[in-house]
C-alpha cells in the first residue's frame, strides 16, 4: 500500500450519504467522526438514541459544520430494521457507503426479539437484514459500498451449524462472538459473488480492527483473563482501530478485499491488504449460510424493494 495511510488521506466526501451503524462508541464513533470531517453527511444508525446524540454534540463540538443525522436503530429486532429501512427510503434516494460496524460482546446467553443468539443474530443476521432491506438505495450509484466489520476473532472460529442459537451447547462468550464474525466474512464474500453475477460495480469490503481499546473489548480481559496492563501495552487507541474501516470505505480497494492493520499478527498498526482464514473463503459454507439467513430473516436481496 506503499507510504502510510491515514484519515488525513481521506478525499472529500461532499455529496455522499453514509450510514454507520453502533457510531455511538468506539471505531464507529472515530468513522462517523472522519467520514463528516471530510464532508458526507452521516447517519448515525444506534440503538440508543440518547448516546448517539451525545456522540452528534461531541463531533459538532469539533467540527461544527458536520452534516449528522441520528436514527435509532435497534438491530436484535427484525420489526426496527424495516423501521429504520422504512425511515431511511423516506428520507433519501440513494446511500453511498453502508458500514456494517455495530457489534456486541455478551457475558451471559442471551437472546434477540426474535429469539436468536445476540452475537449472530446481532452481529450477522441484524447487518444481513439491514443490508438487503436498503440494497436498492446502495444500487442506485455505480461507486456504492457496503463495509462490514469482522475481526481477527474469525481466524480460529466455527460455524456450529447444527446449533447456531446456542440452545444446546455451553454457552460461551467467545465462540458465538466468533462464530458472528466469521459470518460476517462469509456473508461479504457471497455477497460480493452475488453483486458480481449481477453485473453491478458495488464494492463489498470487509475490514477488522486488530486489537482495539473500545468498550467492546472490555469483554475480552473477562474471557481470557488477560491483565489490564497487558490488554493496554497490546491494544491501540480506536481513532487507529478505525482505519482499516475508513480505508474499506474510501481507499482503492476491490470488491471482496479485506483490510487490517499492517502489524505483527495483525493486531496494531495502519491499513493494508490481508487475508481471512480457509473458513471464510470456503463457498459451501458461504452459500449455506446465506440461505440460512434468507431462512431466518426473511430477506431476500432484490434490486427493487
Amino acid at each position: 500500500m506503499g507510504t502510510k495511510w491515514d484519515a488525513d488521506k481521506i478525499e472529500n466526501q461532499k455529496g455522499k450519504i453514509v450510514i454507520v451503524t453502533g457510531a455511538n462508541s468506539g471505531i464507529g464513533y472515530e468513522t462517523a467522526l472522519e467520514m463528516s470531517r471530510k464532508g458526507a453527511e452521516v447517519i448515525l444508525a444506534c440503538r440508543d438514541e440518547d448516546r448517539g446524540m451525545n456522540a452528534i454534540q461531541k463531533i459538532i463540538e469539533e467540527i461544527p459544520k458536520a452534516n449528522l443525522v441520528m436514527t435509532p436503530l435497534d438491530l436484535s429486532d427484525l420489526n426496527q430494521i424495516k423501521k429504520f429501512s422504512d425511515q431511511i427510503h423516506e428520507d433519501y434516494r440513494k446511500i453511498d457507503i453502508l458500514i456494517n460496524n455495530a457489534g456486541v460482546m455478551m457475558d451471559s446467553l442471551t437472546m434477540t426479539k426474535q429469539g436468536f443468539e445476540f452475537h449472530f443474530g446481532i452481529n450477522h443476521l441484524g447487518h444481513f437484514a439491514l443490508t438487503g432491506h436498503i440494497l436498492d438505495l446502495l444500487l442506485v450509484e455505480k461507486n456504492s459500498r457496503v463495509v462490514n466489520v469482522a475481526s481477527i476473532a474469525e481466524k480460529k472460529a466455527k460455524i456450529f451449524w447444527d446449533d447456531l442459537n446456542c440452545e444446546r451447547r455451553k454457552y460461551s462468550m467467545w465462540k458465538n462472538y466468533s462464530q458472528s464474525k466469521l459470518a460476517n466474512l462469509l456473508f461479504t464474500f457471497e455477497f460480493k459473488r452475488r453483486i458480481d453475477s449481477m453485473g453491478h460495480p458495488l464494492k463489498i469490503v470487509a475490514a477488522h480492527p486488530g486489537l482495539t481499546a473500545t468498550n467492546l473489548s472490555r469483554n475480552v480481559i473477562k474471557e481470557n483473563q488477560i491483565s489490564a496492563l497487558l490488554w493496554r501495552k497490546m491494544t491501540q487507541h480506536q481513532s487507529i482501530g478505525a482505519l482499516p474501516t475508513l480505508y474499506a470505505a474510501v481507499g482503492d480497494v476491490d470488491s471482496g478485499d479485506y483490510i487490517g492493520p499492517d502489524g505483527i499478527m495483525e493486531f496494531r498498526g495502519h491499513p493494508t491488504k490481508v487475508n481471512s482464514s480457509r473458513s471464510a473463503r470456503n463457498e459451501v459454507s458461504s452459500k449455506k449460510l446465506w440461505e440460512v439467513s434468507e431462512d431466518l430473516t426473511g430477506i431476500e436481496f432484490n434490486r427493487e424493494r
